[in-house]
């Protein structure tokens, strides 16, 4: 369990500070306009005169206690840590001599910025924290209604950038966009790495040997699930089994070898857990003479 909490601070960490770089490096030193609790500090001033600080601050608390009551204490302690790791990281950065002008090139700050950017908050929502502010309502969805993470980060940025147009150029609003779409499309890769799998469904009349060539041969686990083939009407049984893309074409050349008429079909899987992946997987004892 230590080394578990160990590797989630690790991670959050690790994110806050890949975030704060990007942010440090690419987005403020060429005014790229975000989203996120900033943006609406903007908007704050230019409607009301807020200062920023304040309705970044009136922000961030109001969501830190929702976050509270709807994710639970331990998510709202592990955004707790964000809270304050993400300041002092930018702050160090920034403090960095030249770090602010390793790209005058606007385009090439917003690929980067964005890209970074989406990578470290990917790391620390993975790790089952938050960055804060703006990044707890697209998690309560996601918990909630089963709403894609990077989807509603994408669309809570996107509406508060399309708000400043009030402030900014229309020009510094398209590469914030830009930004905002490589940032989602960035945390979205984050979240499935190393989560890729591939669902074999092999129709055969030789599945039992096919489901023995599996499981004794390839290592791998298998299901069977009783089938009724289309044309003949015959019950039969088809062979299930979900692997890591590098051994398709492993369980490919044993199909082939089996039944080379088999019927098969292959499906991306984005996420799989249980025994074997998620657990342990368990193995029958045998007796060994």
């Amino acid at each position: 369990m230590e080394m578990k909490n160990t590797k989630i601070m690790m991670m959050i960490l690790l994110g806050n500070l890949i975030l704060a770089f990007a942010v440090a490096c690419f987005t403020l030193p060429l005014n790229i306009v975000v989203g996120g609790t900033t943006g609406l500090g903007l908007i704050g001033k230019a409607l009301f005169n807020l200062p920023i600080s304040y309705t970044v601050m009136i922000v961030n608390v109001t969501l830190f206690v929702v976050g509270y009551f709807a994710l639970g204490k331990t998510f709202a302690l592990t955004t707790l840590v964000s809270t304050f790791v993400y300041p002092v990281f930018l702050e160090i950065i920034q403090s960095i001599p030249y770090i602010q002008t390793i790209s005058n090139d606007i385009l090439l700050s917003t690929i980067f910025g964005g890209a970074l950017s989406g990578i470290g908050i990917g790391l620390v929502i993975r790790a089952g924290a938050s960055t804060g502010g703006m990044d707890i309502p697209p998690i309560i969805l996601h918990k909630k209604f089963g709403f894609n993470v990077s989807a509603m980060v994408n669309l809570c940025d996107g509406l508060i950038i399309v708000a400043l147009i009030v402030v900014y150029p229309p020009i510094q609003l398209l590469y914030g966009i830009l930004s905002t779409v490589i940032m989602s499309y960035a945390i979205n890769k984050v979240l499935i790495l190393g989560e890729n799998n591939m669902q074999l469904l092999v129709i055969s009349k030789k599945y039992e040997q096919i489901r023995e060539a599996f499981i004794h041969e390839l290592d791998y686990g298998v299901s069977l699930i009783k089938m009724e083939t289309g044309f003949t009407k015959e019950d039969s049984k088809a062979v299930l089994c979900v692997i890591p893309p590098r051994k398709i074409a492993s369980a490919k050349e044993t199909i082939n070898k089996i039944d080379d008429h088999a019927f098969v079909t292959i499906s991306p899987i984005s996420e799989v857990r249980g025994k074997g992946f998620t657990l342990d997987r368990e193995y029958l004892k045998t007796n060994i003479s």
